[in-house]
This record gives structure tokens, sequence and C-alpha cells, in this order.
């Protein structure tokens, strides 16, 4: 078993394992670089499996970059295949990742049921399953994100996992906050109730905000993560406790109310004192169309605008 990749597939993996005809368990972690094809379902039953006629348990996980592949290899894939060893079939699952530029592209392989503890780089084409048995999971995308509806599917596939690393560097497009904003269809939230570990590599801020922000993860176990300190800094707004973050929120909820509350209390007291003008302005015209002489003394006010006006003055 490795997890680092090897350019000797061919010349020295393919020969040591066909040598072991009396081998009867065999667990298989590859990573193989510079191939000009996949390894799938068909290779390992032709190229492997015919070679180990006493074999009776497999597992294996095998990753494969591959570089000058034709399109039509792409298109006509089933992510189902089924290898034959031991006179019986045995389901695997396989899914391809195509790189926009040039004609490469990644191919990933792996047994069903799925024993092995740990599982690695998986990227967004990940078809899902149930993984009773992996504590350790990688996630890695260069081209394309992972999208909030991913990491749903990744908490459910998943439901033991302690230890998590992340690394994408493409911003996501269809975020959990946006659907809360714009009242869309709103996606399951995202939990991973036995997570320890977390680690995020990205030059992106998105992918923080989508596990620090509680209205898109709980990790509710949470010990160790290790992540950009600015992007901390920024999401965590310089490491304010959330309690704080709510108060501040309430506070400025608050002060914006009471602000629209004393504007519309002057707007009526500036309407009265409109209305009193005019009031008085009539009650003035009157005296001289009569002939009554004008004092200085001012005619008592209603009672209700005396009241309005003390209101005012409290203020």
């Amino acid at each position: 078993m490795s997890n680092s990749k090897t350019n000797v597939y061919n010349s020295h993996v393919l020969p040591l394992l066909r040598r072991m005809i009396y081998l009867e368990d065999l667990m298989l972690n590859l990573c193989v670089g510079n191939r000009s094809t996949i390894i799938d379902s068909t290779h390992l039953n032709k190229e492997v499996l015919l070679y180990l006629p006493c074999l009776q348990t497999l597992t294996f996980n095998i990753e494969v970059y591959i570089t000058g592949v034709n399109e039509i290899n792409w298109t006509n894939f089933n992510n189902v295949q089924y290898i034959f060893y031991n006179g019986k079939s045995h389901q695997s699952i396989c899914y391809i990742d195509q790189f926009p530029r040039g004609r490469r592209g990644r191919s990933h392989i792996y047994s069903i049921p799925y024993t092995l503890n740990d599982l690695h780089y998986i990227s967004s084409n990940f078809p899902g399953g149930l993984f009773m048995n992996v504590h350790c999971l990688s996630m890695m995308n260069i081209y394309y994100p992972f999208e909030h509806d991913f990491f749903v599917k990744i908490a459910c596939s998943f439901p033991l996992l302690t230890n998590l690393s992340v690394s994408n560097d493409t911003p996501q497009k269809y975020k959990r906050l946006n659907q809360l904003n714009n009242n869309d269809q709103i996606s399951s939230l995202v939990e991973f109730s036995n997570l320890i570990k977390l680690r995020i590599s990205s030059r992106c801020i998105d992918y923080v905000e989508q596990f620090l922000e509680d209205t898109n993860t709980r990790l509710p176990r949470l010990l160790e993560l290790k992540i950009d300190y600015i992007h901390l800094q920024f999401v965590t707004e310089n490491f304010t406790p959330p309690e704080k973050q709510l108060d501040e929120a309430l506070a400025k909820g608050k002060n914006a109310l009471d602000n629209k509350e004393v504007y519309e209390e002057n707007k009526k007291a500036d309407a009265v004192e409109d209305d009193l003008e005019d009031l008085r302005e009539e009650i003035k015209q009157v005296k001289e169309e009569g002939g009554i002489e004008s004092t200085e003394e001012k005619s008592p006010e209603p009672e209700y605008l005396l009241k309005q006006q003390k209101y005012l003055i409290f203020l």
C-alpha cells in the first residue's frame, strides 16, 4: 500500500503483482501518474486478476493521472463496474475528472464495500455512497468548486469521519447564504458530527466560510483546525466571540429602530408646528379684516398642541 505517486506502474507494479500466484488477500492503495489510459475494471480483470487464481479477498483504491486521452473515453463511461475473482463478480466504482486544458484527466476506482480507513483526493465528481470504515478523508479539485450540496453528500457518505482535508482554490457558485437571501429552495445544513481535525488549503475564503459559518456547517466536536490566518481573522471578525457578534448585531438593529422612531416623531412635530403657524396666520388675517387691534399677547393654544410641544421639549 502506498499514497505516493508512482510512474513505474507498468514496469514494476504489474510484474510484481503477477508473480504472486498464491496470493489470497490483497489490499491495494495506489496513485499512478503519467499514464495514457485509465485503470478501470477491464484493466484490472485482464492485467491483474487473471494472474491471481488463488485470490479470495481484494480491497483497492487506485487513482490515475492521465495524459493524451481521447474525448470519446469521457462520454461512454459507466460508474458502476465489476471485477472478477474467486469465481465471483464484485462491484467497484469508477469516476473520471476531465481537466479543461489539453487531453488530460484523472480516474479514480475503488472496491465496494470499501473497508480501508482512509480515502484520498476525491473530487467533485465523487458519486457518493456509504463508507462506514473511513475516518480520514482528503478532498482536492483544481478546476471545479466544491459546492455546499457536495459537502452535504460528503457528510452523509462518511458519518464516522474524524479527519478531513480540503484543497480547492476555485470559488463556490451556489452558496447556502445566497439561497437564504434570495428565498430560493434552501439546501440542508451540513453537519460533521464526529469530525475532530480539519485542514483547509485554499486561496479562496469561500471554504473557510463554508465550515466556520454556523449557517452552513456544524462541527460540534472539532478540536484541531489548520487554516490560513488571514482568512480565519476575517471570517471570525477579528476573533470576536459569536455571542458578542450577536449582541453587536442586535445593538445595531436596535439603534436603527430607535433612529427610525425619533425620525417619525420629529416628522409629526414638524407637521404640528406647520399647522400651528397656519392657524396663527388665519387668526391674524381675521382680526385685520374685522378691524380688531392685534396685541402682543398670544391666543391660548389648544391643549393637545401644548402637550405636543412639551413632549418635543422633553426630547
